[in-house]
Order: structure tokens, then sequence, then C-alpha cells
């Protein structure tokens, strides 16, 4: 990242792309596929309990939907939910490599696009994490139904991924309640889109790059892998950073669905 060139197009440089390196369908579709082969042969006489049904109506919606209150309609549902998360999970990392198939007609429609993917990627953790928890405890209450030594990881996974995606969901929060002050990320994506609108827009955005200036040696401090190999490599070193965050999601994620299912870790 050069901050010391003269144009808007170093703020949205397109060059050191790397294709994801973490989370891959072929890992989603294994441990789907696991917990297919260990709960969908399971079956037991009784009635589903009260709160499994009611996960199962939330997750089915229809009027008539006694064909998914049984086996292996209810282990189906459990791997839809497993397929849907890890997904979602892989899809994250390329919200950052959006910017690499744009080209916007202009500086302000770069610069918006660049804000709507700065928010996209903190709501699409919000996203997993909601999710993750009604899968977790559905999971939990299907293997109970099922006679395995259920626990519950609904605590355990929501302490967990708050830990570590702790930035993500901060920014998350400060973007839906206004009580929130905008952070310094925020507040530099509102002043670039103010500055594309004015008539001296270089002059703006050199100003931007020069307060941004003691950030960056700052960063290069605190992130000093980030800056591996010079600035050319910042871009993939960054990239490889939101693959990690891909991967961190769903280690946690899948960690905590073998205990709430008791399959081996």
């Amino acid at each position: 990242m050069n901050v010391q060139s003269g144009g808007f197009q170093d703020l949205v440089q397109k060059d050191g792309y790397i294709d994801p390196t973490q989370v891959d369908r072929t890992q989603v579709s294994n441990f789907a596929n696991e917990i297919w082969g260990e709960l969908s042969a399971r079956n037991v006489g009784e009635k589903p309990s009260h709160a499994l049904q009611k996960m199962v109506r939330a997750r089915v919606r229809l009027s008539n939907i006694d064909g998914y209150l049984v086996q292996p309609s209810m282990t189906g549902l459990l791997c839809r939910d497993v397929l849907d998360l890890g997904n979602r999970i892989r899809d994250y990392q390329y919200i950052e490599r959006y910017r690499f198939a744009f080209d916007g007609v202009s500086r302000e429609m770069n610069v918006a696009f660049i804000r709507h993917t700065f928010h996209t990627r903190h709501n699409e953790v919000y996203l997993i994490k909601e999710k993750a928890v009604k899968t977790l405890a559905y999971a939990a209450e299907l293997a109970s139904h099922l006679g395995l030594e259920a626990r519950s990881q609904t605590r355990s996974f929501t302490d967990r991924f708050d830990e570590t995606m702790e930035f993500r969901l901060r920014e998350r929060h400060r973007t839906a309640h206004s009580h929130e002050a905008p952070s310094l990320t925020g507040r530099a994506l509102e002043i670039g889109t103010m500055a594309t609108g004015s008539e001296n827009s270089d002059a703006a955005i050199q100003e931007l790059l020069r307060i941004f200036k003691p950030l960056i040696a700052t960063l290069r401090e605190l992130s000093p892998d980030l800056f591996a190999g010079g600035d050319e490599k910042f871009t993939e070193n960054y990239l490889r950073e939101v693959d990690q965050e891909a991967a961190d999601m769903w280690s946690l994620l899948e960690g905590h669905m073998r205990t709430s299912l008791s399959l081996p870790g």
C-alpha cells in the first residue's frame, strides 16, 4: 500500500490477488456427510420433544410437516444447515475480493462499492454467528432425541466466537446503533465518500493519505506479518488474514458441532 503516491487508485489497488486459501467446498461437504452417516440411521420410537418440533417447523415452514418429524428427515435438515453455514463461511473469503472483479465507471461508484463491501463483511460475521447458534441448539436437541450424549454448545460457541471475531462484531454494532461512535476505518470511508463529491477531490484524498500515514506506521509495528515482503505484498498478506478469519469461524463451528453430537474430534 503506497500511502505516498497521488491517485485514488492507490486506495483500491488490484494487484496481489490470491485465491482463497482456507475453507473450501470439500471441507464443508465432507463434514455434512459425516454427520449424515453418523445420525441418519439412528431412530427412536418416541415422538420428538415440543422444542425439537418447534425447531423443525422453523426450518420447514409448511402446514403439514409430519414427514419431517421423523428420521432421516430431521438429520437432513441439520445437514442442510451445516452446508449453508459452511458455504457462507467459504464465501466470506470472497468479500474482500469483489473489488478485483469490479470496475466502477466513476470514483463515486468505486468508493461506494468499497464502503458497501466493508459493511457487508461485518454483517456476514454477525449472520454467521446468529445462524450457527440456532444450528447448534437444533443439533443438541436432535442428538438428545436420538439418544446421544448431547451437550449444548451455544454458550461456549458464543463466548469463543465473540472473542475471536470481536472487531468485526463491534464494527457491525457501530454501524447498526447510532449511539456508537464510528470506528477510524468507518470515518475514513465517510471522508472518502465526501471527498469524491467535492470539486477538489484529489486534494481531499491526498490530505486523507497524509493523515493516515502515521497510522500505517503504527500498523507496521503492531502487525508485522501484514507488511512482510514490502508494500507490494500487502494485498496478498491481507487476503490471507481474511481467509484465516474464515478458517477460525469454521473451526469454531465444526468443533462445537462435534461436541453437540458426540462426534469424534
